[in-house]
């Protein structure tokens, strides 16, 4: 989760850690109205809302099962598959 990895946003690259590559994902998931993304987000969003830190989210952050959750949502929104 800590590992950066090379990202391009508006023709510029620059290092993110693979925890906010898999936020990012999940947002935009969200916006684009995945129902999956959508719930997983608003749940996420009110465990961690309420902390009254800086916007940023590292995976110290993140719960365990939370992070297993985020894991298991990649795979499953890449290949479309529904897992429910």
């Amino acid at each position: 989760m800590h590992r950066k990895v090379t990202v391009t946003e508006n023709g510029r690259s620059r290092r993110i850690t693979m925890l906010e590559v898999m936020l990012r994902r999940l947002t935009n998931d969200a916006a684009r109205g995945d129902p999956r993304a959508i719930k997983l987000l608003l749940d996420l969003y009110g465990r961690y809302r309420d902390r009254g830190e800086s916007p940023g989210v590292s995976s110290k952050d993140l719960a365990a099962e939370d992070l297993e959750i985020l894991a298991a949502y990649l795979p499953t929104a890449e290949s479309g598959d529904d897992p429910e």
